[in-house]
């Protein structure tokens, strides 16, 4: 969307199609948070809603390689993907932590340390597929997302529990063990 033109002159219809881009990915992703609370609310688990924010992205890059010459608009509406891969994983991030921490004390060790993955990774997927574009193109670079972003969302489905009721069972297995889990006094 953000190319020059042939002659090397910058398109008129960049800037609208970037800013349109960012706003469908921002109104999508307040709307799928919405969405996930509600869903969340009446039982529905965290494992189905997070892999639907894992698999937004393989998605997402598949449809874009498969209909790269469709156009600006086209491009502009996948962005509803990244909104709703953006909005259930900003929402469920600090549920599945929660679940799995609770009663323990290490809540704000664990969201620390997976924010710091959150930030290498995307650090490196920057910098990764900045080298592959350079080098070898925008739909090389998108056949490398599409291909690593599979990797997590199969091990997530395949190895992570559903969190959702889980809290306080780690800290009646660590109690079963003759250990006191350490609990935060309130007040």
């Amino acid at each position: 969307m953000g190319e020059n033109n042939d002659d090397g002159s910058m398109k008129r219809s960049a800037f609208p199609l970037i800013a349109g881009a960012i706003t469908t990915a921002q109104v999508t992703m307040a709307l799928v948070t919405k969405l996930g609370s509600w869903l969340t609310q009446r039982g529905v688990g965290r494992k189905p809603l997070f892999l639907t924010a894992l698999l937004s992205l393989p998605i997402r890059c598949f449809l874009i390689i498969l209909l790269k010459d469709a156009g600006d608009a086209y491009l502009m509406s996948t962005q509803v993907l990244d909104g709703v891969g953006g909005g259930f994983f900003a929402l469920l991030h600090s549920f599945i932590v929660a679940d799995i921490s609770f009663g323990t004390g290490r809540f704000n060790v664990a969201m620390g340390l997976t924010a710091t993955c959150f930030g290498i990774g995307g650090t490196l997927s920057n910098f990764f597929g900045q080298v592959i574009v350079e080098n070898m193109g925008h739909v090389a670079s998108l056949y490398g997302s599409l291909l690593l972003s599979c990797i997590p969302t199969v091990i997530f489905g395949v190895f992570m529990p559903e969190t959702l009721g889980l809290r306080g069972k780690i800290g009646d297995e660590i109690t079963r063990k003759g250990a006191t889990p350490f609990v935060a006094l309130d007040g």
